[in-house]
């Protein structure tokens, strides 16, 4: 019996240590398991993060993803895991998805450290117009050097933004780069630099972008203006060109002056004018001058810039000329028809002309030979060119124009520096000839609208160049462009637009107006042309009058 007892007491402790075996193996077992963390992983849009895998405890395990969403990437599905934290990389893959919301997971396994599951969130937002700025254009004015605006963040993710000044290195944005919170907003400040701009009205385009690719243009104006004109006080009434010395030679009223401006060095020599001028003539070799007044001419050395006397005429003056034979023909300014007043220098005698009457108003131009004088008639229909020779002292009347009506003339009239050819007013062009039958006959005509308003021909340039009028024949106004004509054959060449006039207004703010070209007037050598411009009335302008110089193209 006690033989059985021991035996049964054996086999119970045996039992009892396999069943105590068992247990242990099993709970060893159930110690090793992975890990994920984090266990919820929210996406905006493609944004990147991170999952760390483990075992607990250290153990040496393989693992692998076992199911996924399709729109989630891992740069790892598979691998051993020993000890050691493994860091993945997940990113959203947003390209076949709409804006909205998106959920699922993404389940681990292992041979023998359990498996785990990680909630994914995936939120799409239109990244179009995450980014915003305060103001979509930038106008500077003249006077403004920086203006500023607001970057703002509208969506819910941080981007980096960037400022692009598209090739333009006169602006400067400060700062020009940067990162904003999902709210957040930046003022920036966009600086001008104007020492290399010229005088025009630029229109301009920046760029704002950030790392989702979006990109917002900033429209920036520019008004910009360089004084490069000579402003000069009082108003011009009349000038010509002297060219044995290349200098403008004109009169004015506030102040009643004769003034002589070399625009080379801009230098002004003045004499002072008695009572207000009426035109100005200048001899032919420049020595002289002799101004127009209403009944009086003035007789001034242009060397020694010296009124060296006064003449009495019985007519208000409105065209004079001096001849190099020290004769002045002074044309009638009112009483319809008339006659032209020829004075002779040498003892101040007043003599009438001979021949046919001229009409009131009639402009006048000394031909280069020194020899006859060309008029335009004004107020007659149809209007006229004549001719007047003044050989000997007196001028006669020769005669019209072989037209009566089929051509305009319009009332003023220039000549070519070679003397062969006449510019109207109506743009029309004739020859100019001693011979009668050729004298005074159309020979072309510039093209363009409107009628001269001055005109200059160069023959060491070979160019006519010419500023007409705008408005109508009542109400003309000089143009702001000059338009440029070769010699040959007139053919037109192209336009200049004369540099306006820069008026600051603190009320109605800073305006630039057009110039008006009121004399233009090519210099010796024919590489340079002068412009006496004008702008208009009630501009407020301290200086109403400029002379500007064109370089001669």
């Amino acid at each position: 019996m006690e033989i059985r007892k021991s035996s049964s007491l054996v086999c119970l402790m045996l039992l009892l240590a396999l069943f105590f075996v068992g247990c242990e193996k099993n709970e060893v077992s159930e110690e090793f398991q992975i890990a994920v963390s984090p266990n919820d992983v929210i996406f905006n849009n493609n944004q990147t993060s991170k999952l760390f895998i483990s075992v607990q405890p250290s153990g040496k395990f393989q693992w692998n993803v076992a199911s996924k969403p399709d729109w989630i990437e891992i740069n790892s599905v598979s691998g051993t895991i020993d000890s050691e934290i493994i860091e993945l990389e997940l990113t959203p893959n947003i390209s076949n998805l709409d804006e909205g919301k998106y959920v699922g997971k993404v389940e681990f396994v292992t041979n023998g450290a359990g498996k785990a599951e990680v909630s994914l969130e995936l939120n799409i937002e239109d990244l179009s117009n995450i980014m915003s700025v305060s103001k979509s254009s930038l106008n500077y004015g003249y006077s403004e050097g920086s203006l500023s605006f607001v970057i703002k963040n509208d969506g819910k993710f941080n981007f980096d933004w960037s400022w692009d000044n598209n090739s333009n290195s006169f602006l400067n944005l400060n700062p020009s780069s940067g990162s904003l919170s999902a709210g957040d907003s930046k003022e920036v400040v966009m600086t001008l630099d104007r020492a290399n701009l010229v005088t025009q009205d630029y229109n301009l385009e920046t760029l704002i972008t950030n790392n989702f690719g979006q990109s917002i243009t900033i429209n920036v104006g520019i008004n910009n203006y360089i004084e490069e004109k000579w402003l000069i006080d009082g108003n011009i009434i009349d000038a010509e060109y002297d060219r044995n010395n290349n200098v403008i030679v004109a009169v004015s009223e506030n102040p009643n002056e004769l003034r002589v401006f070399n625009p080379s060095n801009n230098s002004v020599k003045s004499v002072a004018l008695n009572i207000p001028p009426t035109c100005v003539s200048v001899e032919l070799g420049g020595s002289h001058a002799v101004v127009g007044h209403n009944g009086w001419f003035s007789y001034i050395n242009l060397s020694t810039m010296e009124l060296e006397n006064n003449y009495a005429v019985t007519t208000n003056t409105f065209d004079i000329i001096l001849a190099p034979n020290e004769w002045v023909y002074v044309f009638p300014k009112e009483d319809q028809w008339e006659r032209i007043r020829c004075v002779n220098l040498a003892n101040g005698v007043e003599i009438q002309h001979i021949g046919g009457s001229v009409w009131e108003r009639t402009k006048v131009k000394l031909h280069p030979s020194g020899n006859y004088i060309y008029g335009a008639d004004n107020g007659l229909s149809p209007s006229d060119f004549e001719k007047y020779d003044i050989n000997n002292g007196t001028a006669q009347y020769l005669y019209d124009s072989p037209y009566h009506g089929d051509f305009a003339f319009n009332g003023d009239i220039w000549i070519s520096e070679d003397g062969i050819r006449l510019f109207a007013k109506s743009r029309r062009v004739f020859n100019a000839s001693t011979n009668q039958s050729n004298d005074m006959t159309y020979n072309g005509e510039l093209v363009g609208e409107g009628n001269i308003m001055t005109l200059d021909f160069s023959s060491s340039a070979k160019k006519v160049y010419a500023i007409f009028t705008t408005g109508n024949s009542w109400d003309e106004i000089p143009s702001n462009e000059i338009r440029k004509y070769e010699t040959d054959f007139l053919a037109f060449q192209g336009t200049i637009k004369l540099p306006g006039f820069f008026i600051p207004n603190e009320n109605t703010g800073d305006k630039v107006y057009d110039s008006q070209g009121h004399f233009g007037f090519f210099n010796s050598d024919g590489t340079k042309y002068y412009v006496l411009v004008k702008v208009e009335e009630g501009t407020g302008a301290v200086n109403e009058w400029a002379i500007t110089t064109i370089d001669v193209e």
